[in-house]
């Protein structure tokens, strides 16, 4: 019996869908269905995909683009088993994924969501750095109040679970997996599979990476909504002044440029949390908010140059 499919949506994912089908199809763990769902594509994506002779494919090609987040919820009324399995269309999944998570959630019942460690790739598929994330739910949780601790095209959920939260929140274009992770972990366990089983490929095509006002005002909704949550474990809640105080201040960086709007904001977020001035990234958005992308740009090369006239 099947109990596990992969979800992929693309949208003009030529470029790089080849690798990112093969590293799918290539899995040692064999048993899962493969559903990708083409969001109107304009460029050669259907025909790369309808190229696999593969019975475990099912292309979905809809007639009208519904932004991710809408295609991953039609994917998940499409699915039916246990398990859902994602991964980008310019991601890699290494051979042992699927067989190391699916054993690590047959060994943990209670785990609606696993992760895993992740490595960076450039356009080349070169390896630019490897990047662990904590592995325990408690640890996550604590992690999970200042940044996302999970990538997207490294998780395994529950469906059923995923679907008793709402599934992806509609109203998130760029954070609609940080607002699931949050909802499955207030329900149930969560985990990262300590090993580096996928690679995240940076490139310039990439929208939603870029650290820009939206992309950061949805975060800070979403911290602010799982600080008021009944469900939220003590240990987080005392870090809840914290958390907020962190996410003004992203959000004031995000605003840099937009005048006094982007002081207000990184303000509010040291005074509310004073400590967060020791803390190297806070610091960072704090400077970026105040100085401007601009000033912030201008600091950074004069810290470089700096850097390299003192280098023995």
């Amino acid at each position: 019996m099947v109990g596990i499919t992969v979800l992929m949506t693309v949208k003009n994912g030529e470029p790089y869908l080849a690798s990112a089908l093969e590293s799918v199809l290539g899995q040692h763990y064999s048993n899962f269905k493969f559903l990708i769902l083409d969001n109107a594509s304009t460029d050669q994506s259907r025909e790369i995909i309808k190229g696999y002779n593969d019975s475990r494919i099912e292309l979905v090609a809809l007639a009208k683009d519904l932004g991710q987040t809408g295609a991953l919820n039609k994917g998940l009324e499409l699915i039916n088993t246990q398990y859902v399995a994602r991964i980008d269309a310019d991601d890699i999944a290494k051979p042992q994924r699927l067989a190391n998570q699916m054993a690590f959630l047959k060994d943990n019942p209670s785990v609606g969501l696993v992760g895993s460690w992740y490595e960076i790739i450039d356009e080349l598929g070169n390896v630019k750095s490897k990047n662990k994330l904590p592995t325990r739910h408690n640890e996550i949780l604590n992690s999970m109040l200042f940044e996302n601790q999970f990538v997207h095209s490294s998780v395994i959920f529950d469906r059923q679970a995923a679907l008793a939260s709402g599934g992806y929140n509609q109203k998130f274009r760029h954070a609609q997996d940080y607002a699931l992770w949050w909802d499955l972990g207030l329900q149930g366990q969560v985990a990262n599979y300590p090993d580096y089983l996928v690679q995240i490929r940076e490139h310039a095509g990439q929208v939603t990476r870029f650290f820009h006002k939206e992309a950061a005002e949805e975060p800070r909704k979403i911290i602010m909504k799982a600080i008021t949550s009944p469900q939220l474990p003590e240990a987080c809640r005392k870090l809840s002044y914290r958390a907020l105080g962190y996410a003004e201040i992203k959000y004031g960086s995000a605003l840099s440029g937009d005048g006094f709007k982007s002081v207000r904001y990184a303000l509010k977020g040291l005074l509310a949390a004073p400590e967060l001035f020791f803390n190297k990234q806070a610091l960072t958005y704090a400077i970026r908010a105040v100085m401007g992308q601009k000033g912030f740009n201008v600091l950074r090369y004069l810290k470089r140059l700096f850097s390299a006239s003192n280098a023995p």
